[in-house]
């Protein structure tokens, strides 16, 4: 399954749109298939990047977003993958591995404007069933490509909801050195979180991603160096979900950091095409550290901060084909939801072994399943394909009714059918000796669980469990 991917700035004029564009064009280069779709009704224009590529009368006479949306909140009905990608334009780049392609906001006829100022997003889901028919397009999007990229409207507005709340797997939200564009991005990411656990769909945390954009670090280094410091003060609290804590957030802002060229700032450029990715001044080399990123899925930050060359090499050849021979090993993780910081810990520990040991190693957990799918059959055919299941031990995990009478007991079975070896890891205290789990090897002393060790002692624990699954998964280290 792909991923969606939002862009958002709360203020305009920070380069979101042209950040988007060419990380279309890097990912697409690196042999994904992607889709950019331009959800800035009331400021559209992303075909304009491409001009060299597409002919932009076509591409203003295509129907797009306005009118799958309009469609649907007449309705009541939203068209399917083969009726809507039809509208979806091709755009051809040289040494271009993967595909590209755009939806636009719509055709661009004279009564464009008005269609958008008659979309009730209220009533749409209130009484077209639009929550619905949005997901059903979420999962079609999803199944088709590798990355959607969203180009979302600023501010506080129902269309800009849609792009935060319900699409996204990830936001990348960028910002500009000023109060206004950052504190009103960090509100933007509270109310949509808020919003989002509303859903009547089950939607686990979307991590976002901070980008500071056209910082001018050649004129003004000492002003840019605060600002960074304010960033990554103010910020801290955005990225919790996904920033490992051994990582210094101050670190990764430097690395994302979108710098001011002026060349750039006049029409619609592809800086990675046009200036290339090599010099560290430039745009270009800014866009693809980001692209490596998001195509790593935010994995593997430690060796973007230590070896950044290293981090975009893994995914620039063929990285599809990359993960596909990383799957052949699949672990199965078994946790609560409450307990994501501690798969985050083992993920952690296992990098090195995987990465500087060529492990061919993959952790699967539950957030890979999409919304729409058959829990049960994924969750059967994951074990089926796993070579070794890990469970992740808390009151949280006992309580469950979820894990406890679906989950739990799908791996037990998989254990008696075919001898699926499980072991797992003590979280937190718990009453695991009253369950079934207590006939597995524990990883680690249920006398001390993880969340009552130091931090040092936790992550002497955690490379020894890292250590003994991959052991246990039958590979060398």
């Amino acid at each position: 399954m792909g991923r969606i991917i939002t862009f958002y700035s709360f203020k305009g004029g920070v380069g979101r749109s042209m950040s988007l564009a060419n990380l279309a064009v890097l990912l697409a280069n690196w042999g994904y298939k992607v889709l950019a779709i331009d959800f800035d009704l009331e400021a559209p224009g992303l075909e304009n990047f491409f001009t060299r590529n597409i002919d932009l009368n076509v591409a203003r006479d295509a129907q797009g977003v306005v009118d799958l949306l309009s469609d649907a909140a007449l309705t009541g009905t939203m068209k399917n993958v083969s009726e809507w990608e039809k509208h979806t334009l091709e755009i051809k780049l040289p040494r271009m591995q993967g595909e590209l392609r755009l939806l636009t906001s719509g055709r661009r006829c004279e009564s464009y404007f008005k269609r958008v100022q008659k979309l009730d997003f209220e009533e749409f889901y209130s009484v077209r069933n639009g929550g619905a028919l949005i997901e059903r397009f979420r999962q079609d999007l999803k199944t088709r490509f590798d990355f959607v990229l969203v180009d979302s409207r600023t501010g506080f507005t129902d269309i800009g909801g849609v792009c935060t709340v319900q699409l996204p797997d990830s936001i990348v939200l960028l910002f500009t050195a000023t109060n206004q564009g950052l504190q009103g991005g960090i509100e933007m990411v509270e109310r949509a979180g808020s919003a989002r656990q509303r859903l009547p769909f089950e939607r686990p945390a979307v991590p976002v991603i901070p980008v500071p954009s056209r910082l001018d670090i050649s004129a003004e280094f000492r002003l840019t160096q605060r600002w960074l410091d304010t960033f990554s003060q103010d910020l801290s609290k955005v990225v919790d979900d996904w920033m490992p804590r051994a990582i210094n957030l101050r670190s990764i802002l430097e690395l994302l950091k979108l710098p001011h060229v002026s060349f750039f700032s006049y029409g619609e450029s592809l800086p990675v095409l046009e200036q290339g990715t090599t010099d560290p001044g430039g745009l270009g080399y800014a866009y693809e550290t980001l692209a490596s990123l998001l195509a790593h899925d935010l994995q593997n930050i430690e060796l973007l901060i230590s070896d950044r060359g290293a981090y975009v090499k893994e995914v620039s050849k063929s990285a599809p084909e990359i993960t596909k021979e990383k799957a052949q090993t699949s672990i199965f993780v078994s946790y609560s939801h409450k307990d994501l910081r501690w798969l985050e810990e083992l993920q952690l520990h296992l990098a090195p072994l995987i990465r500087s040991r060529a492990l061919v190693l993959e952790l699967w957990d539950d957030r890979r399943i999409t919304l729409g799918a058959h829990w049960q059959e994924e969750i059967q055919r994951a074990l089926s394909d796993a070579a070794l299941a890990i469970i992740i031990v808390s009151p949280d995990y006992l309580a469950s009714e979820y894990l406890q009478r679906v989950e739990l007991p799908s791996l037990l079975t998989a254990a008696h059918d075919r001898g699926l070896p499980i072991a797992w890891i003590a979280a937190r205290s718990s009453s695991f000796s009253e369950t079934p789990i207590a006939r597995f090897q524990a990883l680690n002393d249920p006398s001390r669980p993880l969340a009552k060790l130091s931090e040092n002692r936790r992550d002497e624990v955690m490379v020894s469990v890292a250590r003994r699954i991959a052991e246990m998964a039958g590979q060398s280290y």
